[in-house]
């Protein structure tokens, strides 16, 4: 008699069942696409293309920029041993284009230089939208040093579910208010990988329940294909 797949296997099917468009949430954060820091170099380009949701176009040009920007980053305040140390006049020029033109291409927390709060959301919403989840969810937690609210909070926990980080959105989860749809598909997410397939089967009909979009209704759909016992196998 066969029995269901394990919790990984579950969990490793669910990933692959729900597809990268299914990790960006269909009202998106606030941000104005005017905003004038999407007009600076060297974000003008790729924030064109994500305006025009030519989201592969953006972004490439989005992952471009930021590493060559790190890579400028690391040469100037972070030689290396041996290596001969920039000069100050090279710091000042490159601070002068970048932290304290206006508006500024970079913006620090602590130590470290981040591209400003609506570049990075065009960021994650261009990379998540092309497929590239784990960039979308790096870029969303950068966002997050900045705003912290529940708008980015809840892109971080559909990225975090659809990478497999059961532990993390569950943390995410007990940090955002309930929500019709969300927060029991994401309790079915997180108990399936957990094994705790009946639990999961029972929050995945609350979110049947409250399913009003056809992204919505697609995601339940998946999961319950993930969730199926498998034929003679008892249900757990």
């Amino acid at each position: 008699m066969r029995r269901d797949a394990g919790p990984l296997l579950v969990l490793i099917g669910l990933c692959l069942l729900v597809g990268p468009a299914a990790a960006c949430p269909e009202v998106p954060v606030a941000f104005d696409p005017g905003d004038p820091s999407l007009e600076v170099a060297p974000w003008r380009a790729p924030a064109g293309h994500w305006r025009s949701q030519r989201f592969e176009q953006a972004h490439k040009g989005f992952h471009k920029a930021g590493i060559a920007l790190e890579r400028e980053v690391e040469r100037l305040f972070r030689p290396g041993k041996g290596g001969k140390p920039p000069s100050n006049a090279a710091i000042q020029r490159f601070l002068a284009k970048t932290l304290y033109a206006r508006p500024p291409a970079l913006q620090v927390s602590g130590d470290r230089f981040f591209a400003p709060s609506a570049v990075l959301w065009a960021w994650a919403d261009s990379a998540c939208r092309a497929g590239q989840v784990l960039e979308a969810h790096t870029a969303l937690k950068k966002l997050a040093r900045f705003r912290d609210d529940a708008a980015v909070r809840r892109h971080l926990l559909a990225t975090a579910l659809r990478l497999g980080r059961v532990d993390e959105a569950a943390t995410l989860l007990r940090n955002l208010p309930p929500e019709g749809f969300l927060s029991p598909y994401a309790e079915a997410v997180i108990s399936a990988g957990r094994g705790q397939l009946a639990h999961a089967r029972e929050r995945l009909r609350v979110a049947e329940k409250a399913a009003i979009t056809p992204a919505e209704r697609s995601l339940v759909e998946s999961l319950s294909k993930g969730l199926a016992p498998s034929e003679g196998g008892p249900a757990r």
